[in-house]
């Protein structure tokens, strides 16, 4: 279970799934704004942790909808926080020299997208979730990997 500390929450690596999960049904209750058309979870340029975003826009072509924030979800004062890259607590000095960065970000990205892609499908609130245009997990300024795209039919 996660540990809701002043102005985030901190998650466990072990049970980073469970935890996300927690905090998303957290901050996913209620109604939303009618101005969200699509949500963009954030990733810290770290890798260490994320917010959620509300977005105006949704265009799969631009990845420039994710800046179009319009609603927190509270997360501004509730990050989810986890320590800087999964499943690196016992490194060393010598291993972090190794590690390539933007891989573990990578890394990171494509863990939490799985998270969040898996949530929208079987999470509390999925079906809020997929009335949205577009789901989307990325860092600010880097690609957005999309994890739901509503079918336009």
């Amino acid at each position: 279970m996660s540990k809701i500390e002043c102005g985030y929450t901190k998650a466990s690596k072990k049970n980073l799934r469970e935890d996300m999960t927690e905090w998303l049904d957290r901050h996913l209750v209620g109604d939303f704004p009618e101005e969200v058309v699509s949500l963009c979870v954030n990733l810290d340029e770290d890798g260490g942790g994320c917010d959620l975003s509300g977005c105006e826009c949704f265009d799969p072509e631009d990845e420039d909808w994710g800046c179009e924030i319009v609603y927190d979800f509270g997360t501004e004062n509730d990050r989810l926080l986890w320590d800087e890259y999964p499943d690196s607590d016992d490194w060393d000095d010598d291993e972090w020299d190794k590690v390539n960065e933007s891989e573990e970000l990578e890394k990171t990205q494509a863990l939490v997208a799985g998270i969040v892609k898996e949530y929208c499908q079987t999470g509390k609130y999925a079906d809020k979730l997929r009335k949205l245009q577009g789901v989307g997990v990325g860092f600010c300024d880097g690609p957005l990997q999309l994890v739901y795209q509503q079918d336009y039919k």
